[in-house]
């Protein structure tokens, strides 16, 4: 008998991604600070130490994939049994990377620093990777694969408010740096409640699917190299990609652009900022799942990406400096234009029923591995190239405020740089060519194989 997803129960499956998520603000933004700062490690070992821990995070999330694939299940279910080990281990490893011990030697922390950082990334793609993958596993049908997608935006947008809060209400009741160590043992409490609250929601629920044949480790990529052929899976995937090059860029720009630009408070009124632009995405779900009930999911994915484009390029290179209402508009209106997603992510897996359908064997492991390091690759290109073109302005970091021409460079950069490049994420997805009725016919011809 198939489950009844009731949104009680959706709600438990997505609860995993609320501390995932919040780790993963905590590593990006107050790491290598903690590290530099706070522990006095080299910055050049530091920055080593997370290139060699991104890349091997995005060799590892397709590698994840696949061996979920492969699994037969147990009485966790198909993928349960990897979200359980590698949540495990991934709070035990957050907590040791912000709790590292006094050493004195710099190649003893690089040391700890690295393997506790490997072990994190490691153990995160063993969550988040099945994790994703389970809905493909859940359901077949269009309106309930939103659905869980929607719970997981959801739930990732509560672990960034528990990410960018609590490290700042510690701070305030010991040191700054004491207040992240104190902030990884609360996020790992709530990975665990969420790993505990995923197993009794999927409890007993096994695969829709069989695992995939197994295939020699001298073939994985070859196998891999297979999902990049899929004609649905290529266009979808570039446009994601370029997307999150742009939500790096905005990301890496966003404390420059509101400091030295607007001239505005960073603990105050930026962070007024953020909190308003993720409740817009909270709030934003609803409307988007209503969308795509009526439209389907590409035609509104299209329309988010590129309303975000074109209002980052009308918006934010115009506001005057000090003032506080237009960054806020433009944080609700981002806000419900970056909703649009969790319709991408869900488009996926039309791309793995085609798979389905023309090989026989369902990878949505395999799939969704590809689609987390395409985007860790594409965060990272980001990162590397926010730095050059902030040197591009004209910016001084040892300089107390910035001169009004490399203000104006910093603002056209946040506006129209990372507008012009969520527009052509958005030309470029049009490229996608299924459509619903294609959707569902091969939604009909699977079902009728598995009948």
């Amino acid at each position: 008998m198939k489950p009844t997803w009731s949104p009680l129960r959706k709600a438990g499956y997505a609860s995993v991604e609320t501390g995932v998520t919040g780790f993963e603000l905590m590593l990006q933004v107050y790491l290598l600070e903690f590290y530099i700062r706070g522990m006095g490690l080299n910055p050049i070992l530091a920055s080593a130490g997370a290139a060699i821990a991104v890349f091997w995070d995005a060799i590892s999330d397709p590698l994840v994939g696949h061996l979920s694939d492969r699994y037969k299940g147990d009485r966790f279910g198909k993928r349960g049994s990897f979200i359980l080990c590698g949540g495990l281990t991934m709070a035990v490893s957050c907590i040791l990377i912000f709790s590292p011990p006094h050493f004195e030697e710099q190649i003893a922390l690089f040391i700890w620093y690295l393997v506790s950082y490997l072990a994190v990334n490691t153990s995160m793609s063993f969550v988040s990777v099945p994790h994703i993958a389970c809905v493909g596993d859940f359901t077949t049908t269009t309106s309930q694969r939103n659905s869980f997608f929607g719970w997981r935006l959801l739930f990732s947008n509560l672990g960034l408010l528990i990410g960018i809060t609590l490290p700042g209400i510690l701070a305030t009741t010991t040191t700054e740096f004491a207040g992240r160590s104190t902030a990884s043992y609360w996020i790992a409490g709530v990975l665990f409640l969420g790993i505990f609250v995923f197993l009794r929601s999927t409890r007993g629920i096994q695969s829709n699917f069989a695992s995939s044949p197994k295939i020699p480790v001298h073939k994985f990529f070859s196998a891999l190299r297979a999902t990049f052929k899929n004609p649905y899976f290529r266009p979808l995937l570039l446009a994601f990609s370029l997307a999150a090059v742009a939500r790096a860029l905005n990301s890496g720009f966003a404390l420059f652009y509101y400091k030295d630009h607007l001239k505005l408070e960073e603990k105050t009124e930026v962070t007024v900022i953020l909190l308003v632009f993720i409740l817009s995405i909270i709030a934003s779900i609803p409307f988007w799942l209503k969308l795509s009930k009526r439209f389907w999911k590409k035609d509104p994915a299209f329309l988010g990406i590129l309303g975000l484009g074109i209002l980052s390029i009308l918006t934010y290179p115009f506001f005057p400096s000090g003032q506080l209402t237009g960054p806020l508009a433009m944080a609700v209106l981002g806000g419900i234009a970056v909703g649009s997603i969790l319709l991408i992510e869900s488009l996926v897996l039309d791309t793995v029923d085609f798979d389905e359908l023309r090989t026989h064997v369902r990878k949505d492991g395999a799939y969704f591995g590809c689609w987390k390091m395409m985007a860790k690759i594409s965060r990272a290109i980001g990162i590397m190239l926010t730095g050059p073109l902030l040197l591009l302005t004209g910016y001084d970091n040892e300089a107390a405020s910035q001169t009004p021409e490399t203000s104006e460079r910093i603002s056209w950069i946040f506006g129209f740089g990372v507008g012009s490049v969520f527009i052509v994420s958005a030309l470029t997805f049009r490229r996608f060519r299924m459509t619903q009725l294609v959707s569902e016919n091969i939604k009909g011809r699977l079902k009728a194989k598995r009948n």
